[in-house]
């Protein structure tokens, strides 16, 4: 542990970012205010920062690091395999790396792709976690992701390849989960929406879509399960999806 300097004040207890280590960091689901005093400073300390695609200005204008874009977003996505290279050679060339990723590194980020890589390079690895999309998402909303009355359980679900990642578990996510969130979603939602109701889901369950979560440009759109084709094409990524009582709690 050491003492670092952030923003003029000295925080001593947080780990000291040495040269040839990367760090695998969340920055939040895009308000500057839930970035965690360990992110912030990794950010301090770093010589490159490699960021995704999701990750506000204001919170990349914290950090004196290079920045190296290595996002995934239609038409100018990065090669996870050159990315994870990337990072092992900064690292070998002796720098101090940060890969900054919105919400939480492992939590549909590919973090756990990437610590797998630099472990099997010989790479030191920390990971400093974030808040998560859903939570932003849910908190943004006032939508509990849990709820002593309707909902014990939330199952957080991938809505990338959605129908040949689940297959036959279809059935046991879409009847026995109180509550479903789904990442990546917007693409696939009409096959999702169809398969949960082959399986049994009702078309009652009220439906969130959650634009830009926890941002200025938030918006929430409310609606059933049964109905939310109507307004599932004016919906704009990024955007995390809820489905489930809890999501309009009586």
């Amino acid at each position: 542990m050491d003492s670092v300097s952030l923003d003029g004040s000295l925080f001593s207890g947080f780990p000291t970012l040495s040269p040839g280590h990367v760090w695998l960091v969340g920055a939040g689901p895009g308000d500057v205010g839930l970035l965690t005093l360990h992110a912030l400073s990794a950010m301090k300390q770093a010589d490159v920062v490699y960021y995704d695609a999701l990750i506000p200005q204001d919170i990349l204008t914290l950090t004196p690091a290079t920045l190296i874009y290595a996002g995934k977003k239609a038409g100018e996505s990065c090669r996870q395999d050159r990315i994870t290279q990337d990072l092992i050679d900064a690292a070998r060339a002796g720098h101090r790396v940060v890969r900054l990723k919105g919400g939480d590194p492992l939590v549909f980020g590919r973090g756990g792709e990437e610590m797998q890589a630099l472990h099997a390079a010989g790479i030191p690895c920390r990971i400093i976690p974030g808040v998560t999309a859903a939570q932003g998402a849910a908190a943004c909303s006032q939508i509990p992701l849990t709820h002593r009355d309707h909902n014990s359980a939330v199952t957080f679900l991938s809505g990338h390849q959605a129908e040949t990642l689940y297959g036959e578990a279809w059935h046991d996510i879409g009847l026995r989960s109180p509550l479903l969130v789904l990442y990546m979603g917007l693409k696939n939602f009409d096959k999702i929406r169809l398969r949960l109701l082959e399986v049994g889901r009702s078309a009652d369950q009220p439906v969130a879509f959650i634009s830009a979560a926890t941002t200025p440009q938030q918006t929430t759109v409310l609606t059933t399960l049964g109905e939310s084709l109507s307004v599932w094409p004016s919906i704009s990524g990024p955007a995390i999806i809820m489905i489930g009582q809890g999501v309009s709690p009586e």
